[in-house]
């Protein structure tokens, strides 16, 4: 075998039996210089062992897989939060559109009340229940006077007054309801105009009504004038109408 000295480095051969298992002490016969020379280990030579014979403290762990542990945990964390504002905003959204469908009616309700009442008459007692004042028929009655006179002394009651069509468009003005009550607001007598128009009243325009009867109840001491309802509406002979 060939050996260097590790001060000169001039080499040396030996024989591979010279040197012993544990070492020996070698001088070199250039400068002097001694040291300790082992028996090499054949280069390309490898010891096998065992994976059973190696241990891995548990106190240090694998840097790859908590990594991986770590990342993992960090996208579930990631994938909950994004599942959970989705759940959020569905539910939000379920309960604006719950509240809509409830309050688009109640809206609508509230704008067109007029509309309203002439599909569903009944609806007028919700509305004046909730002191929302209603005109189903698109017509205001003003201009009412009233006065008794003598005709071949007979007792008449005359009414005079106007049907104002409010609405946007042109239409016909509805029949009008005349309640005579005594004291006590108890009805005594009660008559329908129809004619009040023959031709359509155009928006913003009025008609003139004259209505009379004769001998009305002595008890009479307040009259009622609003526009007559469904059942109310037939002729009733005793009485003329008259418009202009």
């Amino acid at each position: 075998m060939i050996i260097a000295c590790p001060s000169c480095a001039t080499r040396h051969q030996l024989p591979h039996d010279h040197i012993s298992g544990d070492g020996s002490v070698i001088k070199c016969g250039s400068c002097g210089y001694s040291w300790i020379e082992g028996n090499a280990v054949i280069e390309g030579s490898a010891v096998e062992v065992e994976c059973s014979d190696l241990s891995v403290s548990r106190d240090v762990p694998d840097t790859d897989h908590e990594a991986m542990r770590i990342a993992k945990a960090a996208q579930q964390a990631a994938i909950e939060r994004e599942c959970e504002r989705n759940r959020k905003i569905k539910t939000r959204n379920g309960w604006m559109l719950l509240a809509a469908c409830i309050a688009l009616p109640l809206v609508v309700g509230i704008a067109i009340p007029d509309m309203i009442t002439r599909i569903f008459p009944r609806a007028a007692k919700i509305y004046k229940l909730a002191g929302i004042k209603v005109n189903s028929y698109g017509f205001d009655i003003t201009g009412v006077t009233h006065q008794y006179v003598l005709s071949d002394n007979v007792r008449v009651l005359a009414i005079r007054g106007n049907v104002v069509n409010v609405s946007a468009k042109a239409g016909k003005a509805p029949a009008i309801r005349f309640i005579l009550k005594d004291k006590q607001g108890k009805q005594v007598y009660a008559w329908t105009l129809n004619g009040v128009s023959t031709r359509p009243v155009a928006a913003g325009a009025a008609a003139n009504f004259l209505t009379r009867v004769a001998a009305p109840p002595k008890n009479a001491e307040n009259i009622e004038i609003r526009f007559a309802r469904a059942k109310e509406l037939r002729i009733n002979a005793a009485h003329v109408g008259y418009y202009n």
